[in-house]
């Protein structure tokens, strides 16, 4: 055994010190690497044997943890010979092997680890909330959401930050949303469990039909009286003040978009996915619906004169310009607008649309959450795409990640050039230059790319990306993960083509990456009878779909902090500023077609 520590801690001190890791020559004096650092410990832990040894490498783990560097953390702990381990370092190694295993998407060898941790009264308050924080986060990435719920019940009683309480009761309520109809029946009726029963029926309330307001905060006031001190009744406490302001069902909505004019296209589509959800429910509860052309007119008289005519519940307007106006009115009524404004909010006002910036944050996410620190983005020479660029390395470096270096698209972008100088390889050649100089002879050689870039982030178009794979793998980079916004599929599968998308990751729709049944259906539907219209514009077709069943469940989304509706063009939330915003779902490029992966990973 200490022969194999000696020889890894060998393998990785080297690594440390190679030209490709390194921003300097290695000098022929050896010189202790910053205190704190991996590498510190590293070093510390090639000198010690025993005890001490095993606690420099458990650090050196932590540091990389903390760095994002999960591979290589997990690396150093599969090296630590846990009988040698102090009393006091067995729980933080546990804690920290099951929390790497979960950060790489192992959360059944997290659980096991966590479950066979001893028992919970031989550990510190600190090591329990960690443990059943973990196993409540790996309970959850493997579908199984009421064990989650009950660790997370256990998680409640070591708690005492009220922030860190307020994040745990909302994790239990979307966990709840998880539970079938019959579970949560079950549960709502076993009063051997008051906090679980207290979950179940409250879950139950909200997924009821929000039409009559009246009753949902009757239902509501019902449930508090017979739960009085649930942890729920905080939640409620909050909202259930301004609960007489919720909606009515609209009997006239008005729908004001640009019928003509440049972004008549895109407003068609919207229209017919609109119209085609309407058409889907009963006729007897369809509202009246009058469209308005927004197109060169002020976007103010268009909104006033549909009020007047009639029109209780306002869908639109598309363009952001126009929706700024909207909400800085005193005078509007429900509206369900098409895009997103400034940051100001109006509480009659509901933003919803595609937008950018979702995708940018949650790419951040998951790129750091996939262990990846040191990236180069490949974004469209564009206003509206150096403004989305801008916002991913903000919250990219928010998260502890570095983007090395941008290469801007444009007609005149030389993108075989760009690709190869932002990989460092005419340096290769410079290094092998002088040394087939200095040897007098040719030298059998392969080019070596940079090695501190651990993923790609794209903003292009489908046509640059089909240009830009294949450089990568020519400039040996092809196992260099790949990232990119929704931008780079249409929606519409094109597999000859997009085999040299192979590999992309993207999140997008479920509309686009994980199509239901019923979303197929209407898909179809929608292509026979638009087939052009769909074939340019067929995630616009979805915002139609969810603009319109998006109506009936605003209540529930105002009403219950963290709930969720699963639309067509992702899972909606509405935030405190009115926003609604899309959890996307995830997939890949394999052989030319989109193949859905797993959600994002929580963190850990």
């Amino acid at each position: 055994m200490f022969l194999k520590i000696f020889f890894f801690l060998f393998t990785i001190l080297l690594s440390i010190n190679t030209f490709a890791d390194s921003a300097t020559p290695a000098s022929a004096t050896s010189v202790m690497p910053a205190m704190g650092t991996p590498a510190y410990y590293l070093v510390l832990a090639r000198q010690q044997t025993g005890a001490t040894q095993q606690h420099s490498l458990l650090l050196a783990a932590t540091e990389y943890v903390k760095r994002k560097r999960y591979p290589k953390a997990l690396q150093i702990l599969q090296v630590i010979v846990p009988t040698q381990l102090n009393a006091e370092d067995v729980a933080p190694y546990q804690l920290l092997v099951a929390r790497v295993n979960l950060l790489l998407s192992k959360p059944a060898i997290a659980i096991n680890i966590l479950q066979t941790m001893g028992p919970v009264n031989n550990l510190s308050i600190d090591a329990q909330t960690a443990r059943d924080n973990l196993l409540a986060v790996a309970y959850e990435q493997v579908n199984r959401p009421l064990d989650s719920i009950t660790t997370r019940l256990d998680l409640a009683l070591l708690l005492s930050d009220p922030q860190a309480e307020k994040q745990n009761l909302q994790e239990i309520w979307k966990l709840s949303q998880q539970l079938s109809d019959t579970t949560l029946n079950q549960l709502a009726s076993d009063p051997t469990q008051p906090e679980l029963q207290g979950w179940a029926a409250l879950t139950l309330i909200a997924r009821q039909d929000h039409a009559n307001p009246q009753r949902l905060i009757q239902d509501l006031r019902n449930w508090q009286t017979t739960f009085p001190k649930h942890p729920a009744s905080v939640m409620l406490a909050q909202v259930l003040p301004d609960a007489e302001k919720l909606l009515t069902v609209p009997k006239h909505i008005a729908v004001l978009l640009p019928m003509q004019g440049d972004w008549a296209p895109q407003a068609q589509a919207i229209w017919q996915g609109f119209l085609y959800a309407y058409y889907q429910t009963d006729p007897s509860l369809r509202p009246m619906l009058s469209v308005y052309d927004t197109q060169g007119a002020d976007i103010t008289d268009v909104y006033e004169h549909a009020v007047k005519d009639g029109a209780d519940f306002i869908v639109g307007p598309l363009l952001a310009a126009d929706v700024t106006k909207i909400v800085d009115s005193s005078d509007t009524i429900s509206t369900l607008a098409l895009n997103y404004s400034s940051d100001k909010a109006n509480n009659n006002v509901y933003e919803f649309g595609l937008s950018s910036e979702n995708d940018a944050n949650q790419i951040a996410d998951r790129m750091t959450q996939d262990g990846l620190s040191r990236i180069i983005t490949i974004t469209l020479d564009s206003p509206a795409s150096q403004a989305l660029r801008d916002n991913f390395i903000q919250q990219f470096n928010q998260r502890g990640g570095t983007v090395i270096t941008n290469i801007n698209v444009n007609n005149q972008t030389d993108l075989d050039e760009a690709i190869k100088d932002s990989l460092d390889i005419p340096q290769s050649y410079a290094r092998k230059n002088q040394v087939q100089a200095i040897v007098g002879g040719k030298l059998v050689f392969t080019p070596r790319r940079r090695q501190d870039v651990d993923g790609i982030f794209l903003n292009v178009l489908p046509a640059q990306g089909r240009q830009i794979i294949p450089l990568l793998q020519y400039y040996y980079a092809s196992e260099v993960p790949v990232y990119a916004t929704s931008l780079i599929y249409n929606g519409v599968p094109l597999a000859i083509q997009d085999s040299d998308l192979n590999g992309i990751i993207f999140p997008d729709m479920p509309w686009v990456n994980a199509p239901t049944k019923a979303m197929r259906k209407a898909q179809q539907d929608l292509q026979n009878l638009w087939p052009q219209s769909y074939q340019n514009y067929a995630k616009l077709y979805a915002i139609g779909i969810d603009a319109y069943n998006l109506i009936p469940e605003l209540n529930r989304l105002k009403i219950f902090p963290q709930s969720m509706y699963a639309g067509d063009t992702g899972d909606i939330y509405l935030s405190n500023d009115q926003h609604l915003y899309r959890q996307l779902s995830w997939a890949q490029f394999d052989n030319g077609r989109i193949v859905s992966l797993p959600a994002t990973k929580a963190q850990a």
